[in-house]
């Protein structure tokens, strides 16, 4: 079952002028909801290996009239691999992309580096659509937490 990013990122409470990562961004539902939460005040930083999901989400952006959206083409499971600068953002996404990641230690890793510090971390992973969560994502959400905390 697909949870709705509208209703989670309004859980969130995003301030204007914040500076948001959406690690393994996709087709984008949670930059396209984060950037409209921003009131084109602040700016999210879509990251995602697939270059043809970054150019959609890019266009999907401007039809909607949401010009805070940057698209970076990188590789969330490398150290260094979002390209943003160190201690950058308030907030970091990381949505529906747990099952997928290859190196999850680099990724918090990762997250640490570019978390201002007091910034927020929002993990939202699949409850059935693929099952159950396997118990490697269960601890890597375990190891997340105790690792930012």
């Amino acid at each position: 079952m697909f949870s709705d990013p509208i209703k989670n990122i309004e859980q969130c409470s995003i301030q204007a002028g914040m500076e948001i990562a959406d690690l393994g961004s996709g087709s984008g539902a949670y930059s396209l909801a984060t950037a409209k939460a921003l009131v084109s005040t602040g700016k999210v930083y879509a990251i995602d290996i697939n270059k043809d999901l970054l150019n959609k989400l890019r266009n999907e952006g401007v039809k909607k009239g949401l010009y805070n959206i940057e698209v970076i083409w990188g590789d969330i499971d490398k150290f260094g691999g979002t390209k943003l600068r160190d201690y950058s953002v308030d907030m970091a996404l990381l949505c529906n992309i747990l099952f997928q990641l290859e190196n999850k230690s680099e990724v918090v890793k990762e997250i640490k580096r570019i978390l201002k510090p007091g910034g927020r971390v929002l993990v939202v992973d699949w409850s059935d659509s693929f099952g159950l969560l396997h118990e490697s994502d269960v601890g890597a959400s375990n190891f997340l937490y105790q690792s930012l905390t």
